[in-house]
């Protein structure tokens, strides 16, 4: 895999984990990454992510050469 070809897209969605199987079934997607955005707390628990100021984020990772 050739860096020079990635392009990325971050989506913001509910629950990530089932976006995440899909977009990483799509032709063309070498990555996807799941994380947490827009807190107030630059190192959550698990257990602070629940006081909803963090929304779940989603980078899919396209080789545009395929």
């Amino acid at each position: 895999m050739n860096d020079y070809h990635l392009s990325t897209v971050t989506l913001g969605m509910g629950c990530f984990w089932s976006a995440d199987a899909l977009f990483g079934q799509l032709r063309g997607i070498v990555r996807t990454r799941v994380g947490y955005a827009e807190g107030t707390l630059d190192l959550p628990s698990n257990r602070q992510l629940g006081n909803h100021t963090f929304k779940e984020r989603k980078a899919c990772h396209r080789d545009g050469s395929l």
